[in-house]
C-alpha cells in the first residue's frame, strides 16, 4: 500500500479539479533545486556535454522543425465518399499552435510527418464544400495515425466542426502490435519505484508475468540475463526490465530517448538512463511488425518522449511514501513454517516539474527533478563466528594473515541477538551416515554462548601453513575437521544479523524547443541520474563487506528538422550518452581493499566470510555517440521514410582492482587459524605474476540505412513495405592487441591450442 495525496491547478485549465487518484500538485510557478548537479557533476562532463551539443548543431547548422517522428494521414472525401483533391489541410498543434498546411493530391490523400505526441486540430477548405474543422485529434508518439476527412457541399463561408475522437479505437496506419501509454497513465498507474518501465507490461504483445516477487525485489524472467530488474526505480544503472515480445529474450529489448538509443553497452536490453514520471510525455511499446525506421533489437522498440514546454504555464510536485508497515503480507509465499512475505522497502519519492513560454509561440523550456530515498535493511539468521574464535586465533597465531584480517576494523557481523541454538541444528544430518549426527560429542558440544566444534592444533605459530589433522573415528565420515579438538569454548553462535542497505537519487532534466520560423524549429534534451546506493555484500553483514555504488549516468539529445515544402521534411537526431563509475572512489575511507575475500566451505552451515567478495571495485565509463537523420517525402498516395543512423560506442573498463584482489577458501575454521586454503584465485600476468593488463578500451560502429512506403492504396486500406540494411563492427581494443584462441589440428585441438594477438573479436 501506499499512500499519496495531490490536488491541483493549471493556468489553462482553471476551476477543474483533478481526478481522484492523481499523484501530484500542479501550480503556477516552481523553481527546481538542482545543487546535487554541482557535487556531482565535474567540469569534464560538463565539457563533454558541452562539446557533443556544438558538434551536434554543428552538423545541423541551417535548418530544424520539432522532434519527432509521429504521423498524420488520411483522404479528404465528400459524403459519397469521393476523393477531393486539390484540398487545403491546416494541421495546428493546440498546445504550441505551431500550424503546418498540405494540398490533397490527385487521390484526395494528405501527410504530416514529424508531429510531436499532443492534441491538434486539422481545418479542409475546398472549393465548393464548406469549412470543416476536426478538433481532438490525439497524435501519439513515435506513431502513425490515419484519420480520412469528409467535407460537406456548401458554401465556402460556412463551418462544420466536428471531434475527432481523442483517443482512436483502432490504429490502422500500419500493422504494427503496441501501445501509446501518455503522461496522465503514467502518473496514475501503480509502479515499483516510481520507475515508468514497469508500466511496459500493460502493452499488447508483452509478457512480464513472475518479474516481481512477493517481498518487491525484481526477478529474473526465465529467458533474462544482465543486470536484471530495476529495484532501484530510475536511478538503476543498467535498468533491464524484465519483459517479453512475443516471446524473445529480454536482451533483445531496445530503448531510445526522443528518438535516439541510451541502451547499454555491456548488457542487452538493458536502459543507462530512465526518465522520470514528470519528465515523460509519452511512452510508446511496439511488441512487432514495426516498420524499418526501428532497428538494432529485435524484441520490443520502447521509445519514450520527454514533455515539451507549451504556451500555457504548468507545473507540478508528487510526493510518495511507501512504509512497509502499509503493507499487507502474501497470502502464499514465504519459508516454510516462517514469516510470510510482504514487501518491505521504505521509500520516499519526491519530484517536481515546471514547464511554459520563454518567447510565447516561439521558445518554450520544460524541466523536472525527481529524488528519492529509499531503505531496505533487511534482517537473516545465520552462523558466525564468536568474539572467542576471534581472540583465540590472534593469540596463538599472532603473526599470521589470518590474525590481521579477524584484527581489522569492520571484522563484527552485525548481531542483534544470539539464538539458542545447538549441534543438531549446527549439523542438520548434512554430509553424515544414516544416524550419525554430531550430537555424540566426537566433533561437536553445545557451550554457553554457541557451540564448541574444535580448537587450533597445539603448537601455536609453528602451526601456520600446516593443515590441521582429521580427527574421526573409525569408518566414520567426519563433517569438519576438529583441529587440536573439543575445548569447551564456543567457536560457533546462531544469530540475528541486521544487513543495511539504503539508496538516494537525483535525477535532473531539461528540454528547450525554440521554432526559428515556420519551417525551422530546434529541440533538445539532457538527462542527469545520481545514484548513491550503499549495502552489504558480506555473507555474515561485516562493515568491511559492504560495498558502495556511486554511478553518474546522463543524456543529452539535439534535434533539428527542415521542412523543405509541405510534402517534404528532413529530420537530424543526435545524442551522447555516458555511464561512468569509479568503484575504488565510491568505496571512499569505508571500504578497505586491501584486504582479501576469505571464506569457508565444507560446514554443515553457511559460509563464514571474511572481507569484500571479489570482484567488486571496478571503473567504468561507456559513451554512445548518435547521429540519425530521417527524410520524409510524400508522393500522392505513397509516403516514402528513408534515413541512415550512425553510431559510435566507447566501451573504457577496467577491471583490475575487482581482480587482483586474492579470493581465499578454506575447509573449516581451523584451516582459516593455520592459513591453508584448500583454494586460492587470483587474475595475474602470466609472464610476470603481478597484476594484468586488463583495462580495456573497447571501440565499435553501427550503421544502418532503411527505406519505408506507407500506400494509401485505398481511403480504408493502407499498405506498409520497408527494407533495413544493419552493420555491426567487431569490437577491437584502442590500446593493444587481444589474444584469441586458435584450436590444434584434428585430434589434437587442445594440445596444439595456441593464442595469436588480434586487434578484433571477429570479423565485420
Amino acid at each position: 500500500m501506499t499512500l499519496v495525496h495531490g490536488f491541483g491547478y493549471n493556468s489553462s485549465n482553471q476551476g477543474k479539479r483533478l481526478p481522484k487518484g492523481f499523484v501530484g500538485l500542479q501550480l503556477d510557478l516552481y523553481t527546481v533545486a538542482s545543487t546535487f548537479l554541482e557535487a556531482n557533476m565535474t567540469i569534464r562532463s560538463w565539457a563533454r556535454l558541452t562539446f557533443a551539443a556544438a558538434f551536434f548543431l554543428l552538423l545541423a547548422s541551417g535548418s530544424a522543425s520539432a522532434q519527432f517522428s509521429a504521423s498524420l494521414s488520411g483522404t479528404v472525401l465528400d459524403p459519397t465518399q469521393a476523393v477531393v483533391p486539390g484540398a487545403t489541410v491546416v494541421l495546428t498543434n493546440d498546445a504550441t499552435h505551431a500550424t503546418q498546411t498540405v494540398v490533397s493530391g490527385d487521390s484526395g490523400s494528405y501527410q504530416f510527418n514529424s508531429l510531436p505526441p499532443g492534441s491538434y486540430s486539422v481545418v479542409v477548405t475546398a472549393k465548393g464544400f464548406q469549412q470543416t474543422t476536426v478538433s481532438n485529434i490525439a497524435v501519439a508518439a513515435e506513431t502513425p495515425r490515419s484519420l480520412n476527412l469528409t467535407v460537406q457541399q456548401g458554401a465556402e463561408t460556412q463551418t462544420v466542426t466536428v471531434n475527432g475522437d481523442f483517443v482512436p479505437v483502432l490504429q490502422t496506419a500500419d500493422a504494427s502490435i503496441g501501445t501509446t501509454i501518455n503522461s496522465a497513465e503514467i502518473q496514475r498507474l501503480p509502479a515499483i519505484g516510481a520507475n515508468p518501465y514497469e508500466l511496459l507490461r500493460t502493452a499488447p504483445g508483452i509478457t512480464g508475468d513472475a518479474a516481481r516477487a512477493g517481498n518487491g525485489n525484481a526477478n529474473f524472467l526465465p529467458n533474462g540475463a544482465g543486470p536484471g530488474g530495476s529495484s532501484s526505480g530510475i536511478y538503476q544503472t543498467e535498468n533491464q526490465t524484465q519483459i517479453s515480445a512475443d516471446g524473445q529474450r529480454v536482451t533483445d529489448n531496445n530503448y531510445t530517448i526522443d528518438g535516439v538509443s541510451v541502451n547499454s553497452l555491456s548488457h542487452g536490453g538493458s536502459a543507462v538512463v530512465t526518465p522520470n514520471t514528470e519528465a515523460l510525455g509519452s511512452l510508446t511499446v511496439v511488441s512487432t511488425s514495426y516498420d524499418a525506421a526501428d532497428g538494432r533489437n529485435s524484441g520490443a522498440q520502447i521509445k519514450a518522449i520527454t514533455k515539451s514546454g507549451t504556451n500555457d504555464l504548468h507545473g507540478s510536485l508528487f510526493f510518495l511514501y511507501d512504509e512497509p508497515g502499509l503493507n499487507s503480507y502474501n497470502k502464499w509465499g514465504g519459508p516454510t513454517n516462517g514469516p510470510r512475505l510482504r514487501v518491505s522497502n521504505k521509500q520516499r519519492t519526491y519530484a517536481a516539474s515546471i514547464g511554459g513560454p520563454i518567447v510565447k509561440d516561439k521558445l518554450f523550456l520544460f524541466s523536472s527533478y525527481q529524488g528519492f530515498g529509499q531503505g531496505n535493511n533487511g534482517t537473516a539468521l545465520g552462523w558466525v563466528e564468536t568474539s572467542q574464535y576471534r581472540s583465540l586465533v590472534q593469540s596463538t597465531r599472532p603473526s599470521s594473515v589470518s590474525a590481521q584480517i579477524l584484527a581489522a576494523p569492520g571484522i563484527l557481523p552485525r548481531a542483534t541477538g544470539v539464538i539458542n541454538r545447538g549441534c543438531l541444528d549446527y549439523s542438520a544430518n548434512q554430509g553424515m551416515y544414516p544416524g550419525q549426527t554430531v550430537s555424540t560429542g566426537l566433533w561437536c558440544q553445545s557451550v554457553s554462548g554457541g557451540i564448541d566444534i574444535g580448537s587450533p592444533t597445539a603448537g601455536g605459530s609453528s602451526q601456520v601453513g600446516i593443515y590441521p589433522a582429521f580427527t574421526r573415528p573409525t569408518g566414520k565420515a567426519s563433517p569438519e575437521e576438529v583441529g587440536g579438538g573439543l575445548d569447551g569454548v564456543p567457536d560457533l553462535q546462531y544469530v540475528s544479523l541486521s544487513i543495511p542497505g539504503h539508496s538516494r537519487g537525483n535525477q535532473f532534466n531539461g528540454r528547450v524547443d525554440y521554432a526559428l520560423n515556420a519551417n525551422n524549429l530546434i529541440a533538445g534534451s539532457v538527462y542527469f541520474t545520481k545514484l548513491d546506493s550503499y549495502g552489504s555484500a558480506n555473507v555474515n553483514s561485516r562493515q568491511m563487506g559492504d560495498n558502495a555504488f556511486k554511478p553518474l549516468n546522463s543524456a543529452g539529445t539535439l534535434i533539428f528538422i527542415h521542412t523543405f515544402s509541405p510534402s517534404f521534411v528532413n529530420e537530424l537526431r543526435g545524442n551522447f550518452t555516458r555511464f561512468y563509475d569509479n568503484g575504488i572512489k565510491d568505496g571512499g575511507n569505508v571500504v578497505n581493499f586491501g584486504i582479501p575475500e576469505v571464506h569457508t566451505e565444507g560446514l554443515p552451515v553457511n559460509q563464514i566470510q571474511f572481507g569484500l567478495p571479489q570482484g567488486v571495485g571496478s571503473f567504468f565509463a561507456q559513451n554512445t555517440y548518435e547521429i540519425r537523420e530521417t527524410m520524409s517525402k510524400t508522393l500522392g498516395s505513397h509516403s516514402l521514410h528513408f534515413g541512415v543512423e550512425l553510431r559510435r560506442e566507447q566501451d573504457n573498463d577496467n577491471t583490475v582492482a575487482s581482480h587482483v584482489r586474492p579470493v581465499y577458501s578454506f575447509r573449516g575454521l581451523w584451516n582459516i587459524a593455520n592459513g591453508t586454503p584448500i583454494f586460492e584465485g587470483i587474475v595475474a600476468n602470466p609472464n610476470t605474476g603481478g597484476p594484468p593488463t586488463i583495462a580495456n578500451h573497447l571501440r565499435s560502429e553501427y550503421y544502418a540505412g532503411f527505406v519505408q512506403e506507407d500506400w494509401k492504396a485505398t481511403p480504408q486500406l493502407t499498405i506498409n513495405a520497408g527494407l533495413r540494411w544493419e552493420l555491426f563492427t567487431p569490437l577491437r581494443n584502442k590500446d593493444f592487441q587481444m589474444n584469441y584462441p586458435v584450436l590444434g589440428g584434428p585430434g589434437r585441438e587442445l594440445v596444439d591450442i595456441r593464442l595469436t594477438p588480434h586487434d578484433r573479436f571477429w570479423n565485420t
